[in-house]
């Protein structure tokens, strides 16, 4: 909308004050301007977020408290430092439970500015504590302890009474071992069904020596880590079942080292069967099952990882709510790190935000 002055003067066939200079033809030109459509006439510019002209020169107080709340600056006497984006400058412990010092949206700006690498570089890689090799069963009780195999042999007989079959033999925590040695094995040898392990002409030993083929499947119906009974009415999480085992391995993965180099990352777990948090992701190797989030490092190791489902319990929904979820994940699994320095950690756009790079 044109000022009074410029509607006489156009009135008037008077274009000379209106003339204009080729560096204003060029959008693009005026940084302080951002997302908007500029052309300059004479002493004024037009933009279509605003209603009247802003004078190029410098505002009185009264204008500067009104273009302040469109985050506008005045035209540089000269080229000033490029920048990475304009926020606060108030600096603030990324511990803060309350994240009140977020730019709001409207006011976020993005600038061009050289990079300056801050990252400390005392960092030291940890020693290892254990420099004798062990049998790998011993490697994986660590991820599994035998308490768990313990509790969930006393899980699976407790659901057989409940459900009433009187057939059921009751199992042991060495049987439950067994197991779930056989279903690793099903990933190595990989046949198409289960029953073919035990077959006559093609059958594998190892099947076939340690359990019969019904006793497994008889302990694969059965098998519970949890009493059903004892349920929360509240409870939200729907891996609520395998809580016990989940909560296991990841207690483990909190005990290794960290390394420098850091990434967080989605992950498929294959599932084809039917449960509510069973996600589809195109161009997945395995677009269909469970999907995971993990703190991983550069040799592949996984430090901590959070199950996806509708309604995460780990997460704060008002933390959601503030900063996004991506940017909620990459803070939920960096309290891994704690007050340990000198780390890098990389993620790419899915979990990258401006409120994560402010954080």
């Amino acid at each position: 909308m044109f000022s009074r002055d410029a509607l006489r003067a156009l009135e008037k066939d008077n274009q000379s004050e209106f003339e204009l200079s080729s560096d204003d033809e060029d959008v693009g030109n005026n940084n302080n301007v951002p997302f908007a459509r500029h052309v300059r006439l004479g002493a004024d510019v037009v933009t279509q977020n605003q209603r009247e002209y802003t004078p190029l020169d410098p505002p009185d107080e009264q204008e500067d408290e009104e273009r302040s709340a469109f985050n506008y600056e005045s035209e540089p006497e000269a080229p000033r430092e490029p920048d990475i984006v304009e926020g606060e400058e108030e600096q603030v412990t990324p511990n803060a439970e309350l994240f009140d010092y977020l730019t709001p949206k409207p006011n976020i700006k993005w600038r061009h500015r050289q990079i300056n690498n801050t990252i400390p570089t005392d960092f030291l890689l940890p020693i290892a504590l254990e420099p004798i090799v062990q049998d790998p069963i011993c490697y994986y009780n660590r991820y599994v302890p035998v308490e768990l195999f313990e509790q969930m042999a006393e899980m699976t007989n407790l659901y057989a009474v409940q459900s009433g079959k009187t057939r059921f033999k009751p199992t042991s925590s060495y049987e439950i071992e067994i197991l779930f040695g056989l279903h690793m094995a099903t990933g190595v040898f990989n046949y198409p069904v289960l029953k073919m392990y035990w077959e006559n002409h093609i059958s594998i030993p190892l099947f076939t020596n340690n359990m019969a083929r019904d006793r497994f499947f008889e302990l694969r119906n059965n098998l519970h880590l949890v009493d059903n009974m004892k349920k929360p009415t509240n409870c939200t999480d729907v891996f609520y079942k395998v809580r016990p085992i989940y909560n296991a391995i990841r207690s483990r993965c909190l005990e290794i080292p960290l390394e420098k180099e850091l990434c967080v990352d989605e992950q498929i777990v294959p599932f084809t069967g039917k449960h509510s948090a069973k996600q589809y992701i195109k161009g997945k190797p395995c677009p269909w099952g469970m999907k995971l989030f993990f703190l991983c490092g550069k040799n592949g190791r996984a430090y901590d990882f959070i199950i996806y489902q509708n309604s995460i319990p780990e997460f704060d929904r008002s933390l959601i709510k503030k900063v996004g979820f991506g940017a909620a994940v990459v803070l939920h699994l960096m309290k891994r790190v704690g007050d340990s320095r000198g780390h890098e950690l990389y993620c790419d756009n899915y979990f990258s935000s401006y409120y994560m790079l402010q954080i």
